[in-house]
């Protein structure tokens, strides 16, 4: 067998095992279907064994790695820094790849000018070692050794593997398994890191001089074609290089995440965001180029330093910088505070989106009423529209209610004189465009969880403005080992969270806790709230309905208002309009013309 047949069956069976079929070298190109495979090979520890079902050439060879080798310079490779990240050999198995054996001669002009192509300052790279050597690769079918530049990685303070492409065709190759970061036998402890996508990109980070300050690095295996679902310690294979470097990476403060400006980049920033938490992770925007590396070949060294030096820190959910907010800022200045809504009654306060309210009261005192008036009034008005979890009607007879409201009739056959059959489809209509329910009887989910999720859809699909939760002593709470006054609070929380995000008005109605004292008038404030200290902490607007035998009305009393172009604490009386469920202002009447109405809300 020729020397040659033997060099491209060792190429071919370099990090495989087992059994293989590759396209043989020494037939294939002879015949018409030049692609077909038709050389078996059997890979079993060093040994190859080799056969040609076509040209019937087979026989046995022993792996045996060994390049030519051009070190960028006379230094060597420093092994005293792997112990910081490569002392973990978790493979034991690896065999370490002489690299020491090199002819004595300068770099090919070739291998010279693909540096100078890439805009790269060889004298600058003193401290890598970049090999120089001729590889047999699969695209030309092993028939054909090219010159090529080489990468070696280092495991465990030896080199265990090899990256070869070839410098004209960028084929690529590899001798042993790359498992950890290139470069990482050269990285200086308390220095940041920079994290890059490719070995060029290390080396065009050394041109521009940032290995001055910085400890730059490369993945193994490039980047991801789509983010996992979960993180696996036992089966993170791809990410093995940041567990062979976890000392050296939980010691660190900062680190910079340089990869490629496209998809894959940003699946990889995803991946490594997860695995090192984001708290000390930065990004780095290469604008209109790729890479760091293509970035300095269309600007200059200062340029890329300028990046890199104007890095960000990653984006954390809830965490921002001054200037996220600036334009809400200047917005303020010109326009004034947030935009406020009249409710249509006689109430110390005004509405906005975006906040948490809380309506109590003792039971039968008209606490879901009032706000049933207020969220008629707002779409009138205002064209809100509102999502109720209301436990305790019906959707078909709180519709009912509801056109009362919006009518100024009762609904039902009574006393008082009821609306017309237009008139019932006319309110049907309105509620029908400005009203959505979850409806608690058909089974809707009764955890804070499940009515946000709803709200959220509401939000998106029917446009709400509003929801009301009423009440809330019918909302499940997910405590599990906490204490119930923690799993309200949290809650709260998240519908704070919901308000703010969504830009909706969140009301919920509750129920006091049982006075001490039943024998003298209680007014209930949103400290009486039954459950938690936290619905009158966690609220933005928050008051009680009462009624008041005595003047025959009713009195709202506002115990807290967030701020003050919103409203003030303070009381109110209104009026209550029994066959109709209106309420309208103690001294001026409130009403409207349902002509004047416009439907198109």
């Amino acid at each position: 067998m020729s020397a040659v047949l033997n060099e491209q069956i060792k190429q071919a069976s370099i990090g495989k095992s087992g059994q293989i079929r590759i396209r043989c070298p020494q037939c294939s190109h002879q015949r018409k279907k030049k692609s077909e495979k038709t050389m078996s090979l059997s890979i079993d520890g060093d040994a190859v064994l080799y056969n040609c079902w076509h040209c019937e050439v087979s026989g046995r060879v022993n792996k045996e790695i060994r390049s030519r080798i051009m070190p960028t310079s006379n230094t060597t490779t420093k092994s005293n820094a792997t112990t910081n990240s490569n002392a973990n050999n978790t493979n034991g198995s690896t065999k370490e790849i002489n690299i020491s054996e090199y002819k004595k001669t300068p770099p090919s002009s070739e291998y010279m000018r693909l540096f100078e192509d890439r805009k790269i300052d060889y004298e600058k790279l003193k401290h890598l070692v970049v090999l120089s050597g001729t590889k047999y690769y699969s695209r030309n079918n092993f028939n054909q050794p090219r010159e090529s530049v080489g990468f070696p990685y280092v495991l465990g303070g030896m080199v265990n593997a090899i990256k070869w492409r070839s410098i004209k065709e960028k084929d690529f190759t590899q001798d042993g398994s790359a498992q950890t970061f290139w470069n990482i036998e050269n990285v200086v402890e308390g220095k940041p890191i920079i994290i890059v996508e490719g070995e060029f990109d290390v080396c065009a980070l050394y041109s521009a001089e940032l290995d001055e300050h910085y400890n730059i690095l490369s993945v193994p295996n490039g980047a991801c074609l789509k983010v996992s679902s979960e993180v696996d310690r036992e089966n993170d294979k791809k990410f093995k290089y940041l567990y062979h470097a976890k000392e050296l990476l939980d010691k660190t403060e900062r680190i910079v995440l340089a990869v490629d400006n496209d998809t894959a980049g940003e699946n990889l920033k995803t991946e490594l965001s997860r695995r090192l938490g984001r708290s000390k992770l930065w990004v780095v925007n290469w604008g209109e180029y790729k890479d760091a590396n293509e970035c300095l070949v269309n600007t200059s060294a200062d340029h890329v330093r300028k990046i890199i030096t104007d890095a960000k820190p990653m984006p954390m959910a809830g965490l921002h910088e001054a200037s996220y907010y600036e334009d809400e800022y200047d917005n303020l200045y010109e326009e004034g505070k947030m935009v406020s809504y009249d409710t249509g009654l006689e109430l110390p306060f005004e509405l906005s989106k975006g906040l948490l309210m809380l309506s109590t009261g003792l039971p039968s005192e008209g606490k879901s009423s009032l706000v049933d008036q207020i969220c008629i009034n707002m779409a009138v008005n205002h064209g809100w529209k509102t999502n109720y979890m209301s436990f305790e009607k019906p959707p078909a007879l709180h519709m009912c209610q509801l056109s009362q409201l919006y009518i100024g009739k009762p609904y039902f056959e009574g006393a008082v004189p009821r609306m017309s059959k237009e008139e019932a489809i006319q309110a049907k209509e309105f509620i029908q465009r400005h009203f959505t329910f979850q409806d608690y009887l058909s089974g809707s989910s009764a955890t804070v969880k499940g009515i946000v999720e709803r709200g959220q859809k509401a939000v998106a699909s029917y446009g709400s403005d509003i929801l009301v939760i009423d009440p809330w002593n019918f909302v499940q709470l997910e405590s599990g080992d906490r204490l119930d006054t923690d799993a309200i609070s949290m809650c709260l929380s998240e519908l704070q969270q919901f308000a703010k995000a969504s830009n909706t008005l969140v009301i919920v109605v509750c129920h006091p806790a049982k006075p001490a004292d039943r024998s003298k008038k209680f007014i209930a404030g949103g400290m009486d709230v039954s459950g938690s200290m936290s619905f009158f902490a966690k609220s933005d607007i928050g008051f009680t309905v009462a009624r008041n035998r005595e003047e025959n009305c009713v009195d709202v009393y506002c115990w807290k208002c967030r701020w003050n172009w919103l409203g003030d604490q303070g009381s109110t009386k209104l009026d209550f309009d029994v066959p109709t469920g209106r309420y309208k202002s103690h001294v001026n009447n409130y009403d409207w013309d349902i002509e004047e109405v416009d439907l198109d809300f």
